[in-house]
């Protein structure tokens, strides 16, 4: 079926039908084809995204425009680094709230050290420190 999409050009059968049978090779290769402004770029995006495929569903994003749905799916698969990258390129703000709000989800679920590691690859290394001194003061009670 999808050589017959492909022919008549149907671009979003062709994505149906690349995810339903995990091609995720041609969901690049139709993010590279598509203008800027399709509306199938975001939906590809969400494809790649829901099976982990960070780098390639950002870039489905962020040539459809939508930075914001770029750094969540970076968020969401807990790529921080890239997010935070992301947020610098493009000179948005948005990511420190996220990353603090995330931070605190771990400490609350007590995963400090994942909470290290995240402020560690975020570059906030005061915010390290502190975690560190609080590990260290309930190891020494």
């Amino acid at each position: 079926a999808i050589e017959f999409y492909e022919k008549s050009r149907n671009h979003e059968r062709i994505a149906r039908c690349a995810y339903a049978l995990e091609d995720y090779a041609r969901l690049e290769t139709l993010v590279m084809v598509l203008p800027e402004s399709s509306p199938l770029l975001p939906t590809i995006g969400e494809m790649l995204s829901s099976v982990g495929l960070c780098d390639e569903s950002i870039k489905a994003f962020v040539k459809s425009g939508n930075v914001k749905a770029a750094i969540d799916s970076a968020v969401y698969l807990n790529q921080w680094d890239r997010a935070i990258e992301l947020a610098e390129e493009h000179k948005l703000g948005q990511i420190e709230g996220l990353l603090t709000k995330y931070a605190s989800h771990l400490l609350q679920q007590e995963q400090s050290f994942q909470a290290i590691e995240l402020y560690r690859k975020a570059g906030r290394h005061n915010d390290v420190s502190k975690l560190l001194m609080k590990l260290a003061h309930r190891a020494a009670e």
